[in-house]
């Protein structure tokens, strides 16, 4: 399902003129593979991890399908929690289950599970908000709902494990541990957690910050046997525990303490690193990046929306009247629940209309934000949004290797494994049908590449792409005394 292959969409014509001083200078063939490795090799993203964030349920009875454009609103759902919740389809993106805080978990026909205890069990009497639903690698029946024990910051250290098999109830889903599986541990955990994919396409990691007093953050890995239970730890600034979040790329990790703090994520040893301070706030709510992980967005205590641009290091108020919700969906856009104010309890809280940032990945004004953009149809969008591994919301995407003119510039898709038919357009009055074209340009400049995708499932899919090429690059003759 996934392909690694060589991608520069990233990388200028410097790149190729350092590897070619590399061969000129006979540099041995070890040193070249280990840089190549490193430089063009990354994880690609899939159809069918996207279609497991097709459905939302949250709030009052507020529901959302993102199988349509703009997304349809549903209005089945049984949540009533204003904490966090998720909701898991399958791989064709149809409805799987959803659950809420205190663990009550759904089928797709919006009835209790079958296992799914009452009361709940003490793991989850604490207002969690902290749930991570993962898929067991290599398989397509089996989810793990992660938690952490309690709400205390201070005593944390044991992790709740429930596990959904969906061949279960006539194909409706089972919690097959009842009472959850129990993970005891010497760490202290915060009881906030996050999850993101592997770098090898298949397991996840689930982060786990430790508690208030402590300065490390620990990586789980997930992979088909379940939770490996030896942590990698990572070092982070103390205090460091509340909304931690991915970008859909995984490469950075945000999560508030002693500010808001963005750390780099490696994917492959699931180490976090480099960490910088990019607001002074000591807790906020909901985080979300955009795609191309150049711009953050986060919610303060004041109830305002900021965006902070990683190239100018500069953050500027957005929006005001945000919630507790802020999600980026499989459309690229980022959502969130808005906040009326009035009134102690907490339905009253809530807004029948989500607010929507429509493309994310610009500066804003550009980013073009809308308040109550989605009517819910007399539902409650209030508190969080659903909770999903961030690297469900990143989609396959097209690559091109060979940016020079007279280069016979290969390009590709990260993922064909659904696609019934593809077509480019290579911006240059030249087009083709292959799956992985090779095109020659017969001049620099840049050119607007465009594939269209007819998927299994009937589907046609737009991607565009500005590809710029170079003048040819000047051979370098070194002589050697």
């Amino acid at each position: 399902m996934f392909k690694k292959k060589h991608s520069t969409n990233k990388y200028s014509v410097e790149c190729f003129l350092f590897f070619r001083l590399i061969i000129i200078n006979f540099m041995n063939f070890k040193t070249i593979f280990i840089i190549l490795a490193i430089v063009l090799f990354q994880y690609n993203f899939s159809f069918a991890q996207i279609k497991k964030a097709q459905n939302w349920y949250f709030g009052k009875e507020a529901g959302l399908s993102f199988k349509t454009s703009p997304p349809t609103v549903l209005t089945d759902g049984k949540t009533s929690c204003n904490s966090m919740r998720l909701t898991m389809s399958d791989d064709n993106g149809n409805l799987l289950f959803y659950s809420e805080c205190e663990g009550l978990t759904y089928n797709r026909n919006h009835q209790l599970m079958m296992g799914c205890t009452i009361p709940i069990p003490i793991q989850f009497q604490y207002n969690l908000g902290l749930l991570a639903c993962i898929p067991q690698p290599n398989n397509n029946y089996v989810y793990y709902i992660f938690g952490v024990e309690g709400g205390n910051y201070y005593i944390n250290h044991r992790i709740v494990c429930y596990i959904i098999d969906m061949r279960l109830d006539n194909g409706l889903g089972a919690i097959v541990n009842p009472g959850g599986t129990i993970f005891s541990f010497n760490y202290f955990f915060s009881p906030h957690i996050t999850a993101m994919g592997h770098a090898n396409g298949t397991e996840y990691w689930l982060i786990v910050p430790g508690g208030i007093d402590s300065n490390s953050i620990y990586s789980f890995k997930i992979n088909s046997s379940g939770l490996d239970t030896i942590p990698i730890i990572s070092t982070k600034l103390k205090n460091s525990s509340l909304t931690p979040k991915f970008s859909s790329k995984g490469n950075k990790f945000a999560i508030y303490g002693d500010g808001l703090i963005v750390y780099h994520f490696d994917r492959s040893t699931g180490l976090i690193s480099s960490p910088t301070i990019i607001h002074n706030i000591k807790s906020g709510n909901e985080i979300a990046f955009s795609r191309n992980e150049e711009i953050l967005y986060f919610g303060l205590p004041d109830s305002c929306l900021y965006q902070y641009n990683f190239s100018t290091q500069q953050s500027v108020k957005i929006q005001n009247n945000i919630e507790l919700g802020l999600q980026m969906a499989i459309d690229g856009k980022i959502y969130f629940t808005q906040f009326p104010g009035g009134g102690s309890d907490a339905f009253t809280w809530g807004h029948q209309y989500l607010g929507a940032i429509n493309k994310p990945d610009l500066i804003y004004p550009a980013c073009e934000i809308q308040d109550s953009v989605i009517y819910l149809q007399g539902k409650i969008g209030f508190g969080y949004l659903p909770a999903f591994v961030e690297s469900f919301m990143q989609p396959p995407d097209m690559e091109n290797f060979g940016t020079c003119e007279g280069d016979n510039t290969h390009f590709w898709f990260t993922d064909t494994t659904l696609i019934q038919s593809i077509s480019w357009s290579f911006g240059d009055s030249h087009s083709s049908t292959a799956v992985e074209p090779y095109h020659t340009y017969a001049t620099q400049g840049t050119y607007s590449v465009l594939c269209t995708i007819l998927t299994k499932q009937g589907e046609t899919l737009h991607y565009n792409k500005d590809v710029k090429i170079f003048p040819p690059t000047k051979k370098l003759i070194i002589k050697h005394e």
